[in-house]
């Protein structure tokens, strides 16, 4: 594991980061931003058609009401405060809505940079997801097991 890590994980890092500074620091709506965000969500899609296409994805589990609940709460607070941060105009320094929360932090490069590689890294790790589901043949019961 650690050999692999060492001749997968730690240069796709660094290209990643690489990249990502690059792709970051590119003017907005411009060709080069369009490319700069092409390339890594058809590389990505590329990898997961390619790695999935003799098989069919294992269903996702369906998560409980009980383990949703905080995520739902949390939503619903996050709501809450967007509709009174627009309620009060949209600008207001008490009670920010999302978007300008938003504006602020992507005025940092660096920032852009973070929110760029976990954008990137979401999608090849929903990738490596589906690779690692077992195949419905994998999952039959074995005869004569206990």
């Amino acid at each position: 594991m650690r050999a692999r890590f060492r001749t997968f994980v730690v240069p796709g890092a660094a290209a990643a980061a690489g990249y990502g500074w690059w792709a970051t620091g590119v003017r907005p709506f411009t060709t080069a931003a369009y490319l700069a965000v092409a390339v890594p969500v058809v590389v990505v899609a590329v990898t997961g058609w390619w790695s999935g296409r003799h098989r069919l994805p294992a269903p996702p589990p369906v998560p409980g009401l009980r383990g949703a609940a905080p995520w739902l709460a949390l939503a619903l607070a996050g709501l809450g405060l967007e509709i009174a941060g627009l309620a009060l105009g949209g600008r207001s320094a008490r009670l920010p809505t999302l978007s300008t929360v938003v504006d602020h932090a992507l005025a940092w490069h660096a920032t852009r940079l973070a929110l760029f590689v976990l954008w990137a890294a979401l999608g090849v790790a929903l990738v490596v997801v589906r690779r690692r589901t077992p195949r419905a043949r994998d999952r039959r019961p074995v005869i004569g097991a206990p």
